[in-house]
């Protein structure tokens, strides 16, 4: 819509500056509403005027591509000089030979420019529906041909009666007509942003200019009315008792007077002497105390506690870190320079590293694999999308397209043109639209903030349609590692039907008691790797799914999206410039953990062969002795063994393999 708007802009004015300030918006309109027609007699010349305003100050397309669209235009003008028939947009785009050449300035698909002439519905349309078609119609002219990372936030909405019938009425009403055949991930991912932004208007909220929060402090308290209300009458009460006593203690002032006079007519005393004055100060003074006391114990306490236990139902992640935010709220809050920090990230993510594909452990590796049976290719189909997406959390922190999932949820008639685009993305890996690898990183202190960047940890919020996707891979390959037996069972990590590190604690707390209480001898290393996620290879992480016999497909669109990444930190409510991820994974990805979980299956691999490890021997016939050699999680590994020499080897092993995978070890967090 936006190119369309300058297209009509550049040959009214035939890309010249027009004389008058007006005199071209007749014109403009008119090429206009010749292909919009559903907005003639509402749109004005003004309006489209001081959209194409809009366009150049906000720099909805870029400038790079105003000059290419302006100077493809004036190409076209001089072509037509001197013919009696007046270029148009529908004319040029005729003349054109190659309509391939103007798609790039159009960026609109043949089937969606046919929509926005004429939608039939089927029998007369209600008021109620004619009322959420024009918003709807409004906001998709304005937001078709805009950069996803341009808009407004989303206000989040409650459930209500009101919602569900707009999103029933977009359901079957409007929406079936634009996404018929598209395949275009950007188009229909406006769709869901036009369709979400028509209901929040339909139910009296606006959407919201993006900003970048502080992540690392709280909001300010909303102090609710009835806590006003109390304290109101609590400071009230203190100015009458002070008045009242000093009246008492001799003070005859006629403003003093008046206001004495006012706090004891409501009491209809006959007489006022100074036992009775005293008796109303008492008085006063037992109310204050119970107001004092309402306030304190029972609202203030009983409100907290409210809060704290839905809270505690809804994240139990912001109990604890609000905790911890309230115990350093008394030291000095110190964050890092701004090109402090992206240089510190951009020599993490920005360098690209390889690893060593001669290394004798791999080669291992793929004989073992050998027997792997390959995983078996498959379209995504509207009934996996619908089963993916029912277990997000409805308004989790989107990306920059401003998508919730909860839109993903409602608008259920998008899910089989939301397979299409994602196959179409499967079959041809370069139509990845740019907003889908783009996103906004968030640093969150480890402890309290702190001026060094190391001391940060990133959470990509990336865009729902992504974050769909590849959460639809990350079941499939799950799937697969899981019926070939690839995951060993001392990786407790981003496996289902596990506790994590609940598991492994409590094993080694089997472990630690048999030692003890048998008097065996035990060697342990805990071992954490430096930079875990934010260090490994992406060549790495692409041999190994092959190894591993995941489909072609699906690692050629894995490898096309990492070599897209890039996002932009925040902190602070400062934002920095674009950092490309040319090694790592986003902390934030529903693919990242299982991804980084599959690249540390050799080295678990490699710790079983030794056999270095503690044996649980057992007596019952049912069970065989149990060995344990080290134990497993996202981040890091514990090897145990019954010998000295025994845990040394173990412990090579790991530093031989972090070595060929361009990765360090934390040595301030390796304890034995």
């Amino acid at each position: 819509m936006n190119e369309y708007v300058l297209r009509c802009y550049y040959i009214s004015t035939n890309c010249e500056e027009p004389e008058h300030m007006t005199t071209y918006r007749e014109r403009m309109l008119d090429l206009f509403l010749r292909r919009y027609r559903h907005l003639n007699g509402k749109l004005t010349e003004n309006s489209l005027a001081t959209r194409k305003k809009a366009i150049f100050q906000h720099e909805y397309v870029r400038k790079e591509k105003q000059e290419e669209f302006k100077s493809a235009i004036r190409n076209e003008l001089r072509g037509v000089e001197g013919s009696e028939e007046e270029i148009t947009p529908e004319i040029t785009e005729a003349r054109n030979p190659q309509p391939e050449n103007l798609a790039e300035f159009t960026n609109v698909q043949p089937e969606i420019n046919l929509i926005h002439e004429s939608i039939e519905s089927d029998g007369p349309e209600t008021n109620e529906e004619r009322e959420v078609k024009d918003i709807f119609l409004n906001y998709l002219t304005n937001y078709e041909d805009m950069d996803p990372l341009l808009r407004q936030r989303i206000p989040r909405l409650g459930e209500s009666e009101k919602l569900n019938e707009v999103v029933k009425t977009l359901n079957s009403k409007i929406l079936p007509a634009y996404v018929a055949n598209s395949t275009n991930l950007e188009y229909v991912n406006t769709l869901f942003y036009v369709s979400a932004l028509t209901t929040a208007r339909l139910l009296g909220k606006h959407p919201k200019v993006q900003t970048f929060k502080n992540k690392t402090t709280q909001k300010t308290p909303v102090v609710p009315r009835w806590q006003r209300r109390l304290e109101t009458r609590i400071a009230g009460l203190r100015e009458s008792i002070g008045r009242l006593t000093s009246f008492k203690n001799g003070a005859k002032s006629k403003r003093l007077l008046r206001h004495v006079s006012r706090i004891i007519a409501p009491l209809k005393p006959q007489t006022v002497g100074l036992d009775q004055l005293s008796e109303i100060i008492d008085r006063k003074v037992q109310q204050l105390a119970a107001y004092s006391k309402r306030l304190s114990k029972r609202y203030l306490k009983s409100n907290q506690r409210r809060k704290e236990n839905q809270l505690f139902h809804k994240n139990q992640k912001s109990i604890y870190r609000n905790l911890q935010q309230n115990s350093n709220a008394e030291s000095q809050t110190l964050y890092p320079q701004q090109q402090e920090l992206e240089q510190f990230w951009e020599k993490i993510w920005a360098q690209a590293k390889h690893f060593n594909a001669d290394a004798n452990w791999l080669a291992k590796e793929k004989e073992k694999a050998d027997n792997v049976a390959p995983m078996h290719f498959y379209y995504i189909t509207a009934e996996e999308i619908k089963n993916n997406i029912c277990t997000s959390a409805n308004w989790k922190s989107p990306g920059l397209d401003q998508l919730h999932n909860i839109w993903l949820k409602k608008l259920s008639v998008m899910h089989e043109a939301l397979a299409r685009c994602y196959n179409e993305l499967l079959k041809n890996i370069a139509a990845i639209p740019e907003f889908l690898t783009a996103g906004v990183t968030y640093l969150l202190p480890k402890d309290a903030p702190s001026a060094d960047p190391a001391r940060y940890r990133p959470i990509t919020c990336l865009s729902t349609t992504y974050k769909l996707l590849t959460k639809i891979i990350a079941n499939r390959i799950y799937e697969h590692c899981e019926s070939n037996s690839i995951l060993c069972e001392e990786q407790k990590g981003c496996r289902k039907r596990t506790m994590g590190c609940k598991d492994q604690l409590i094993i080694d707390t089997v472990i630690t008691g048999v030692a003890l209480r048998r008097r065996r001898n035990l060697s342990v290393a805990f071992i954490d790797y430096k930079k875990a996620f934010d260090s490994m290879p992406h060549d790495y992480l692409l041999e190994i799914l092959r190894i591993y016999k995941i489909d072609a497909a699906t690692v050629a669109l894995l490898g096309r999206i990492m070599s897209k990444w890039n996002t932009k930190l925040v902190l602070n409510g400062t934002v920095s410039k674009q950092i490309s991820i040319k090694r790592g994974i986003f902390q934030g990805d529903a693919l990242s953990p299982l991804s980084f979980c599959i690249g540390l299956n050799p080295l678990s691999r490699l710790l079983t062969l030794k056999q270095n490890g503690f044996i649980l021997k057992t007596e019952l016939p049912t069970l065989r002795n149990i060995s344990r050699q080290h134990q497993q999680t996202t981040s890091g590994d514990a090897a145990a063994s019954s010998s000295l020499p025994s845990w040394s080897t173990s412990t090579a092993v790991c530093g031989d393999k972090t070595e060929d995978l361009s990765n360090k070890l934390n040595i301030s967090q390796v304890r034995n």
